[in-house]
């Protein structure tokens, strides 16, 4: 009789096998082990399956079975914490520069105001008559009389100034009246502090500082 051989897949063909073909003892045997071999491949599987188990220390459901995805545990996060701790600098312990000594205070000396300046007018009048000086300048006119022979003029500013002597002599006739004389003494110029003399007679006057 003729045999074909093949491997069984499962329990099944095992059964079909038996009711459809008869079992030899070399055929039986072939059973046996074919049988035998894939109990141990079970069990292989099974121990694999169950030291992942055991590995990932129950955190993690693996299924089993050949179609069962590996279930990789998630990995453990560390939070970590930096804490900055906030340096102050240290204070500025320059030392502050010395003060500058304070400047002395010198007073200048007030300069002295010079004393205004003056004009003196000579003149002596004759015999009865009246004689009259008049100093005109920068701070107007001003007249004097000469009856001492002479006549100050005090107090005045810089300038230039022109005297004129006026000279009144009685005639003697009350209808006639007296007779008035002019004389120019010319102008003089004076600074402050100084003093001027003008010396006049009946011919003309003279000027001196």
């Amino acid at each position: 009789m003729r045999y074909t051989s093949r491997t069984l897949s499962d329990a099944s063909d095992a059964v079909r096998e038996l009711v459809f073909r008869p079992i030899y003892a070399g055929h039986a045997i072939g059973l046996d082990h074919a049988m035998f071999m894939r109990r141990i491949a079970t069990a292989a599987v099974l121990l694999v399956l169950f030291g992942a188990g055991c590995a990932s220390h129950g955190g993690t459901s693996v299924a089993a079975g050949p179609d069962a995805a590996a279930v990789v545990p998630a990995a453990a996060v560390i939070e970590s914490t930096t804490t900055t701790t906030a340096t102050t600098p240290p204070p500025d312990t320059a030392p502050e520069p010395a003060s500058a000594a304070p400047t002395p205070v010198v007073n200048p000396k007030p300069t002295p105001t010079p004393a205004p300046a003056a004009i003196e007018v000579d003149y002596q009048p004759q015999n009865d008559a009246t004689a009259t000086a008049t100093l005109t300048g920068p701070n107007g006119s001003h007249a004097k009389s000469l009856d001492s022979g002479a006549a100050v003029f005090g107090g005045l500013p810089a300038g230039t100034y022109s005297v004129t002597i006026t000279i009144d002599t009685p005639s003697g006739d009350p209808t006639v009246g007296a007779a008035r004389q002019i004389i120019k003494g010319g102008n003089v110029h004076v600074e402050p502090g100084e003093h001027g003399v003008i010396s006049c007679d009946d011919s003309g006057c003279t000027g001196a500082l």
